[in-house]
Order: structure tokens, then C-alpha cells, then sequence
């Protein structure tokens, strides 16, 4: 039996949204989920973990004696991904010093002067590459634990993660960032194409489509060049929370809110779709990207980016060797565009790929999936020939995915700037011709400011923090 008085309810199933609903049970608080259908994740915002972020999640698990995140590792595969760059194929998310040697064999300005000695210093004998690995992870471990323990999303100043990074790894990454800010007006020139990695790299980490806004952006950005990548079992994981969220008193329950009556801007209650009717929550807390459905307004951003997706079924297998593979392609002339880079999962017979393009109200797949396939049939050609040939069932669908175009700064000076990012209002649009502000609703997704997953991490951490008795 549902009960129906509760202090929060939670719309949209997550591994996220079971994490901040089970904080509310351990201080005693009566808390529903909802999986609503109409709002969830898309999969490029949640289903990539870099070390930092696998880090902080443990932590997490250990400090609240959350299982599921304590050990965390039975959820995670280990995965690489192929950066493109113009004809350039840059194949990261393995160790450390692999990732570095790679850099460095694809990007010729990173082989050069001081950071070309470091780098042969590393990977001059397997001793070194195993401790540099060992360096940077235990780096990932220290920043991913101290962020969790003695940081909120506004007080990420660099000179405290500094002070603790090894001398290398401090010295790497201010040569990097000396490349990134060197201005240039030779759009060809040696400098590019790093600083189109970091857009590119920036777009698929962080989702936003903008230069650093401040400084621990892109040491955020240089952990996950450099890091291993790990892709989660969701379903295991959720499915594992879910059990610990029930075993404390969490009611679950699958269903869509029919409609919603907010009270001087707070919650009065919601009406279910499913037979139980009413619920009366005191605070409702939003998980997921853009949604068409619900009628919520989530800040006052008007103008970002989603995806297509575009799912080939094909008549004959793929080349074993592309079986499992994800590419993620820009170039230079893509920056600034209406369709800045596109990401692709192989199959053994299938190929899912998302387009980045701009989210327009009231559009519909049919209006761009035709131009847009011929555009991505091209794009294929170099990696398999012919596919259009091969092609048995062609899908396209609009997904929840959110990029912003981020704060226009274009490079900071100091390395303690620290992240402040403003907060967003929420707006009822369910009457129609009226824009009603939100009290006690939350919400925690790409459509805030920040830096992608580990930025709505500490979010949710940070709110858990202040929870009352």
C-alpha cells in the first residue's frame, strides 16, 4: 500500500536519483521514486566514468555504508574510445601512460621541449610507466575523496588540489595548459589541434560547448584525457540500489505524474497515472535531461543542443575488429556549427549513432533525419566502406541528451579561480499561458551549469549534506 504523505518524491529512475533519496531515509525522512518514463538520462550524460568520478562514488559508498557504491567496481567494464580529429584516429581510456603515449604520438605538440622529456621519462622503462600510472590514479583516488569529504561544487579552488599532485603530473599539466592558452591566429597551426580535442573532449566530458570557464574545468578535463574510461552495467547497479533504497523504507514505485497542483509555489500534490491517485510530497526533486513531455521550464536557457539518434540494424555482421567499438568525431571546421560532433557504438550488426544538433520545440525526427543520415552515411565511409548497402532497418529518435553553450570565457589567469556557478529557478507550465516560479523542487541534470557528471555528483552530494532532521 502506497503511502501517500511524503516528504519527497523523486521523478525519474537513476542510479543518481536512488543516491539522493537514500540520504533522505538515513535521516528518517518518508521518500517515493517515481520512474516516469517521460524523464530520464541520455546515455552520453551517465554512462561514462572516468577515474575521478569511480572515485568519488566509492567514497560515497564508504562514508553513508552504501554497498552498492563501495563497490562499485563489480558495475564497471573498462572501455576505450576513439577520438577523431579530422583524418586523425586518437585511441584513449586505457592506463594513464598509455593515454599519454598515445597523446603524444597523435598530437606533435604535446612530443616537444620540456613535456617530450617527461614523457620519454615515463615510458623509458616499464618501472616508470607503472608509477606514473600508480601517481595518477592515487591522484583521481586523493581529489575524488577529498571532493566528496571537504568540498562543495563552489569551492573547487585549484591550489589545494595542486599542492597535493605529484611533481610530474603538476608539471604535465602546466605545460599542457601553456598550450592550450597560447594564442594563435594560424587556424592550421600545430596549436589547434589540441584545442580541438579539448572542445571536442570538452562537448563529450562535460557537456558544453564553450572554452574553460574556470580553472578546475580543465584540470577536470586533463583527469579524464588521461584516465582510464569505465561504462557501468546500469541496470545492475540501479537494480542493486534500488534493493538497499526498499530495504531502508523507500517506496518505488513505476508510474507518470498525470498532473501536479503547486500551492503560493510549493507542492500541494501530485495526481498518478496509476491507481493510487494522490500523493502529497513536501519537496519533489527532478532527475534527467530535457524532456518534451512534462511541463516544467528548468532555468531560463532557451537555446542548447540534444541529439539524434540514428539506429542502423544491417543484414550482415560488421568486421570483428569494429565489434564494441565507440568513436567520437569532430574537426575543425565542425566548431561553432549546428552539428559540432557525433558519437557512435558498434555492434556485432548494428550501429547506434547520436548527432549532436540544436533542440527546437516542436520538432519532429522526420524533419532532419534524412538530411542527417546522408550526412552520417558519408562520415562512416572511412571506418566501414559501403554501409549503406548494408543497411536492413533504419530508426531515428530524439533523445534526452543536453549540452549547453556554457559561460562565453574565453581563458582565466588565475589557478585559484574557483567554479561558482549560478543556481536555476523552476517554472510550472502546466496552465496554459502562465509561468509559475517553484519552491521546494529541485532539479539535477545537464540542464544547470557545470561540468557534466561529476558536477551534478557533488551537486546532489552538497544538497545531501544539508539535510535536516
Amino acid at each position: 500500500m502506497l503511502e501517500k504523505n511524503v516528504y519527497l518524491t523523486t521523478v525519474g529512475k537513476s542510479f543518481l536519483s536512488f543516491i539522493y533519496s537514500l540520504s533522505f531515509l538515513d535521516k528518517g525522512r518518508k521518500v517515493l521514486l517515481l520512474d516516469d518514463k517521460r524523464l530520464s538520462y541520455g546515455e552520453l550524460f551517465s554512462d561514462t566514468f572516468w577515474a575521478l568520478e569511480k572515485e568519488f562514488l566509492k567514497t560515497w559508498g564508504r562514508e553513508r555504508n552504501i554497498s552498492s557504491l563501495e563497490f562499485l567496481d563489480q558495475f564497471l567494464v573498462k572501455k576505450h574510445i576513439v577520438f577523431v580529429i579530422g583524418n586523425k584516429r586518437i585511441r584513449l581510456g586505457d592506463t594513464p601512460s598509455r593515454n599519454l603515449v598515445e597523446l603524444s604520438r597523435k598530437i606533435p605538440i604535446l612530443f616537444q621541449g620540456r613535456f617530450k622529456d617527461i614523457v620519454q621519462n615515463i615510458i623509458s622503462s616499464e618501472k616508470n610507466s607503472k608509477a606514473f600510472d600508480q601517481s595518477f590514479l592515487s591522484l583521481c583516488r586523493r581529489v575524488g575523496q577529498n571532493c566528496f569529504k571537504y568540498k562543495t561544487l563552489q569551492s573547487l579552488d585549484m591550489a589545494f588540489f595542486l599542492t597535493h599532485c605529484p611533481a610530474n603530473i603538476k608539471e604535465l599539466y602546466q605545460l599542457f595548459c601553456g598550450i592550450l592558452d597560447s594564442e594563435t591566429d594560424h587556424y592550421l597551426g600545430p596549436e589547434w589541434e589540441l584545442k580541438t580535442l579539448a572542445f571536442l573532449g570538452r562537448g563529450f566530458f562535460q557537456k558544453k560547448f564553450s572554452w574553460f570557464s574556470n580553472e578546475f574545468e580543465r584540470f577536470h578535463f586533463f583527469l579524464c584525457l588521461f584516465s582510464p574510461h569505465y561504462r557501468p552495467d546500469h541496470e545492475g547497479l540501479i537494480e542493486s540500489l534500488k534493493d538497499d533504497y526498499e530495504k531502508k523504507g523507500g517506496q518505488f514505485k513505476k508510474t507518470s505524474i498525470k498532473e501536479w497542483v503547486f500551492h503560493t509555489g510549493s507542492p500541494w500534490c501530485l495526481e498518478l497515472e496509476s491507481y493510487e491517485g494522490l500523493v502529497h510530497p513536501e519537496k519533489i526533486a527532478f532527475f534527467g535531461g530535457v524532456s518534451r513531455e512534462i511541463p516544467l521550464q528548468i532555468g531560463t536557457v532557451d537555446k542548447f543542443f540534444t541529439s539524434l539518434k540514428i539506429v542502423w540494424t544491417l543484414k550482415d555482421n560488421l568486421e570483428e575488429e569494429l565489434w564494441e567499438e565507440r568513436i567520437v568525431k569532430t574537426e575543425l571546421k565542425r566548431l561553432g556549427t549546428l552539428r559540432p560532433f557525433w558519437e557512435a557504438s558498434f555492434g556485432k550488426n548494428k550501429i547506434v549513432i547520436n548527432v549532436v544538433v540544436p533542440f527546437e520545440k516542436g520538432s519532429k525526427t522526420s524533419f532532419i533525419s534524412e538530411e542527417v543520415e546522408k550526412e552520417m552515411i558519408k562520415e562512416m565511409d572511412p571506418f566501414c566502406p559501403f554501409i549503406e548497402d548494408k543497411i536492413e532497418k533504419r530508426e531515428f529518435f530524439f533523445t534526452p541528451e543536453v549540452w549547453l553553450h556554457g559561460k562565453n570565457v574565453k581563458y582565466y589567469r588565475k589557478p585559484e579561480e574557483m567554479s561558482f556557478y549560478s543556481s536555476v529557478d523552476l517554472y510550472d507550465l502546466s496552465k496554459i499561458g502562465k509561468k509559475n516560479k517553484l519552491k521546494k523542487v529541485d532539479y539535477f541534470g545537464p540542464l544547470k551549469e557545470g561540468y557534466g557528471l561529476f558536477s551534478s555528483l557533488m551537486e546532489i552530494k552538497d544538497a545531501n549534506t544539508f539535510i535536516r532532521l
